[in-house]
């Protein structure tokens, strides 16, 4: 399993590489974070039941911070805030982040 940095103000920074993989139980993903720049390598992988990932404040985020992120997962959408769809668009990329998704709202 990975690991999760947590910044001294109990904000999420990191979520590392394997770090939700194989949860089978695992039906939603939801990150209010402001301060989540990088999610690992196949954080998400084999979680047959996540079909969707919320981000909810979420401003740090990168292209390079999600490469191959979603690899190997069953995640089909990704949400966000109405203002950052474009934006999330370009991060989300299959080439970039290892599986095709659907941004929306």
């Amino acid at each position: 399993m990975g690991t999760i940095s947590i910044a001294s103000d109990g904000r999420v920074v990191t979520i590392g590489s394997y770090a939700f993989a194989y949860c089978s139980k695992l039906k939603s993903f939801t990150i209010t974070s402001p301060a989540l720049a990088t999610i690992g390598t196949y954080a998400f992988k084999k979680d047959k039941k996540l079909k969707t990932v919320k981000f909810k404040n979420t401003t740090k985020l990168t292209k390079s911070g999600v490469k191959k992120s979603l690899k190997g997962s069953y995640v089909k959408y990704v949400k966000v805030k109405k203002s950052k769809i474009k934006s999330y668009r370009k991060i989300f990329k299959k080439s970039n982040s290892g599986r095709y998704v659907t941004v929306k709202k």
